[in-house]
């Protein structure tokens, strides 16, 4: 009986280096432990495949128990297990760029670095970036920010995909100015649309844009809706004191005073929209009241403080990243609300 013999052709692998994104498409797929659901490799899109993307995912806890890594790459004919590899560029990032590992990862990293080792990375991040790592008042605050654009994207024409396109953290080591003695923390900052989809639209690349009164006034003559969107940009601005209060116990008021940023940034929203200065104060109190009333709500709350704990002390984040904390934050808060993002009206009178 002829013996029939099945050559396996073991490809040579010393680092992740050659998996890095390409133009034939290199994918990296997660299993994931449902406990008793069965293990499954998570759907992902073509962005979400690659290394970086990958990586991101598993610092910031979007697995609910990961357990292996694959990596394959259909052009070059190739497939292997990546896991101890990808678990040791997760502690170089934690070591290297001050990433925090979400606790529902540990376990894997465990599988495959000494946990000694995890330990010094950690320790090693705490000490390079003492006193100058992202303030968690700071986090919460601009969470809040966040998570009102993700709550309010329906109302603004947007999906929740498109209402923050990154969140940026300034580095440590910024001054004031070059006679300053005192090194500023690290400060986040949220960057997506200003206007609403249907502004949008209308203004598109008219040079006009750049100038807010004059935008405005160009699409209330064309009817669109701009005290609703006056309105959003408002509870958008004093969502961050809202976060901040609910975070820190402090007066709802009196930190929205401290934030003058906000505040003058809520009402010149709504002058422009042709308010007076005295609806522009009442829509701004409607605001902050209606941003109490969302974090009051268990499930805005959680993804508020999930998206705190995963911002970065420098670089940034991503929108698609940041609508991932934030669903997957709202969706382990099992039993409330179906949609959090059915937005209150809070439109002048």
């Amino acid at each position: 009986m002829a013996l029939s013999v099945c050559v396996v052709r073991i490809m040579p692998f010393s680092s992740l280096t050659p998996l890095a994104p390409n133009f034939d498409g290199t994918v990296h797929i997660v299993l994931d432990d449902h406990g008793k659901a069965s293990r499954v490799y998570r759907e992902t899109d073509e962005q979400g495949a690659s290394l970086e993307t990958a990586i991101d995912d598993l610092l910031t806890g979007q697995f609910n128990n990961p357990v292996r890594v694959v990596a394959f790459n259909t052009a070059e004919g190739w497939s292997r297990d990546v896991s101890e590899d990808f678990a040791r560029e997760v502690v170089k990032q934690v070591a290297e760029r001050g990433r925090q590992l979400a606790g529902n990862s540990r376990h894997f990293v465990e599988t495959f670095v000494n946990e000694h080792e995890l330990l010094r990375a950690e320790s090693g991040q705490r000490k390079m970036t003492k006193g100058y790592t992202l303030d968690k008042i700071a986090a919460v605050h601009e969470a809040g920010h966040a998570v009102a654009r993700y709550l309010s994207a329906d109302a603004m024409g947007f999906r929740a995909a498109e209402a923050i396109d990154y969140i940026k953290i300034a580095p440590p080591f910024s001054r004031p100015n070059l006679a300053a003695k005192t090194i500023l923390a690290p400060k986040p900052a949220i960057f997506g649309p200003l206007y609403s989809r249907p502004m949008m639209d209308f203004l598109t690349n008219d040079p006009i844009s750049l100038d807010l009164a004059a935008a405005v006034n160009a699409c209330k003559a064309q009817e669109i809706d701009v005290e609703m969107w006056a309105a959003v940009r408002a509870f958008i601005c004093m969502a961050g004191a809202a976060a901040e209060a609910q975070f820190t116990n402090r007066s709802l008021n009196e930190i929205a005073n401290e934030r003058e940023n906000d505040l003058e940034d809520a009402t010149r929203y709504c002058l422009a929209a042709g308010m007076t200065t005295q609806e522009a104060s009442k829509v701004c109190n409607r605001a902050l009241d209606w941003a109490r009333e969302v974090f009051d709500d268990p499930r805005n709350w959680a993804a508020v403080l999930a998206l705190a704990g995963s911002l970065p002390s420098g670089g940034s984040i991503n929108g698609g990243q940041i609508e991932k904390i934030i669903t997957r934050a709202m969706n382990e808060d099992a039993g409330l609300r179906k949609d959090p993002r059915q937005p209150h009206s809070i439109g002048a009178e």
